[in-house]
This record gives C-alpha cells, structure tokens and sequence, in this order.
C-alpha cells in the first residue's frame, strides 16, 4: 500500500494542489522545482508571532472584516484534510493496516500537524527552524500561545482545539532535502508551501518516493508522548 503523498504550492497567484502516489510524485513538478532560489531562508521571511496567527488564529483575529476571502483561512487544517482524504491506509477499514503514520514536512508551528493527529495516530512534524519547532513543541506542552497579530500590535491568545491529542504529535528540527535516513515508514506525507522555499529542491522530490521505506529502525520511538502541562 502507496503513502499519499500530498504537495502544495503556490504557481503565480494561485495555489496549486496536487495529491500523486509515490511512484508519480516526482513528475509531477519536476521541472518547476530543477532550479535554485536566491530567496532568503522562510523563517528569516516571516516571524513566529505571524506563523502562529497564521495556523492556529480565530478567525475573527486573522480576519476581522465584514467582507472578504474568508473562505481562504484554515489553511493548514484544509491540507490535513486533503491527506486524510487522499490517505489509502485510513480508507481500510478491515483492522489489518494497524497504526497509521503521517509526516508533516515545513511544518511551522505545526498547525496541519495537530489537524493531522485526528485521524492519524502518529504525526511527526519536520521544520528546519529551531524557533519555529520550538513554538510548535510549546504549542503541544501548553495547548496555548500568546501572540502579536500582524501588523496591528494586539495581543491574542492562539489554542489548540480540545479534540487534539498531543501524544500522537512530535516535532523535530530537520532539512528536508537531507532526510534522515532512520525516518519510519508514514502512509501520508504533507508538504505544503515549502518546495519553492528550497535551494534544491529536487533533492526533496528524489526522496519522498522512498519515504515508505526505513533503512534501519528509529533511535526514538516517532510517538513519544507530547503531553500538556
């Protein structure tokens, strides 16, 4: 059984979305992503506080406008449900599949990887920003976070919804163009926003077909306990 690999990206103004086994992955954006970025690193781009309001903000909070694309907010939970959608290992329903794997590659401050963990039973989210990995991780301790909206100065309160399990959830610092290689096997694999932010991003798509595949067991168990204070 194929991991469903899921990426999202942006092409001009508007996004593009695409779910492809992992044997078609690589095909599909192959020739956009052969070349190099002189972008500045995505966490140098955008501050915590923003990432924060960005994933986990009410949508008063990121919106707070009578009129507007309100249909574009949540989107780190609406690519948690395209992975669970696309997902074969959650569409078996005989009991034989057992536990079920997800990786959250540029996970942020990991909002599609708590979505994630209401359907999967272990999630683990990778982001090559130790700041950003931090936020995360105190998301899952706390539950909560207190943030400055963008560009209004105004403190908020982000919160986890209650129905998250943050013992399925795990976050680690990583470059995703150099995968360990002790990585377990995931059914389903997000990446969302993060090819065009890569240097060599070939080297990512070269991978991701081989992420089903563990050349050596994990040091340290993917669902180690997250718990909240």
């Amino acid at each position: 059984m194929e991991p469903a690999i899921l990426i999202i990206g942006w092409l001009g103004f508007a996004g593009a979305v695409a779910a492809a086994s992992a044997k078609g992955v690589k095909r599909f954006l192959l020739r956009r992503a052969n070349r190099s970025s002189d972008k500045p690193a995505y966490d140098n781009l955008k501050n915590v506080d923003n990432h924060i309001q960005f994933h986990f903000g009410k949508d008063q909070d990121v919106f707070p406008y009578a009129a507007g694309p309100k249909d574009a907010l949540h989107f780190p939970a609406r690519c948690a449900h395209l992975c669970e959608r696309y997902c074969s290992a959650l569409q078996d329903f005989t009991g034989e599949t057992g536990d079920t794997l997800a990786l959250d590659l540029g996970c942020a401050v990991g909002g599609a990887t708590f979505e994630m963990s209401k359907c999967f039973t272990h999630v683990l989210g990778i982001d090559s920003s130790p700041e950003l990995v931090e936020a995360a991780q105190e998301m899952a301790v706390q539950g909560s976070r207190q943030y400055t909206a963008v560009d209004i100065t105004q403190q908020y309160t982000a919160s986890l919804d209650e129905d998250v399990d943050c013992a399925r959830v795990r976050f680690e610092q990583g470059d995703a163009c150099n995968l360990r290689s002790t990585l377990p096997a995931f059914d389903a694999v997000l990446v969302a926003r993060l090819l065009t932010e890569l240097t060599e991003p070939t080297r990512l798509l070269q991978r991701l077909p081989s992420a089903s595949c563990c050349n050596e067991p994990d040091e340290q168990p993917l669902w180690q306990s997250c718990q909240r204070c």
